[in-house]
């Protein structure tokens, strides 16, 4: 390739870049993306891509899914005891349920970063106590999914980050 550079310079890839390479090669990690992106998609599409309007009700009551032998492909996931349909119904509901976890989001992220940025310019107790209550939200977090898993794993993990918090 010609250059207009008199030396012979090997670019190298921005920290980005590398970033970007490192991912892509990650098959697992594309899968996602591509997952995210789709719901995103399908968030943004959602009233102009439901078969029917998610609160409008009918007179088709409990149709089955069109897999079963006496369901339809009209209402593809069916229709629930007032008559909605519950594909639309999904649909509509992701505006809802991916709403709700960007703003919630963007809520624990901003609280987050104004008590670590005052824990980390306060001394004393103050700084202490902001401190404890970072580290205790961290805890809470992790008692919860770990409390998903299996039964057992939920004693083990909660003294596992109790030690780990306080050693």
């Amino acid at each position: 390739m010609l250059s207009d550079n008199v030396y012979q310079e090997e670019r190298i890839p921005t920290q980005l870049e590398r970033f970007w390479r490192s991912y892509r090669s990650n098959s697992l990690s594309m899968f996602g993306l591509w997952c995210l992106i789709f719901i995103i998609l399908i968030t943004l599409l959602s009233p102009f891509i439901t078969p029917y309007d998610p609160m409008a009700q009918s007179s088709n009551l409990l149709v089955p899914p069109s897999w079963d032998p006496k369901g339809t492909v009209d209402f593809f996931f069916g229709t629930d005891d007032l008559g909605r349909d519950i594909l639309s119904r999904i649909i509509d509901g992701s505006r809802l349920s991916f709403g709700a976890a960007v703003i919630i989001t963007v809520i624990a992220t901003l609280v987050g970063c104004l008590i670590g940025i005052l824990a980390g310019m306060t001394r004393g107790l103050l700084s202490s106590t902001l401190n404890t209550c970072l580290t205790l939200s961290c805890l809470s977090h992790r008692y919860c999914w770990r409390s998903s898993l299996l039964p057992s794993w939920d004693l083990v993990s909660s003294i596992l980050c109790w030690r780990y918090v306080w050693h």
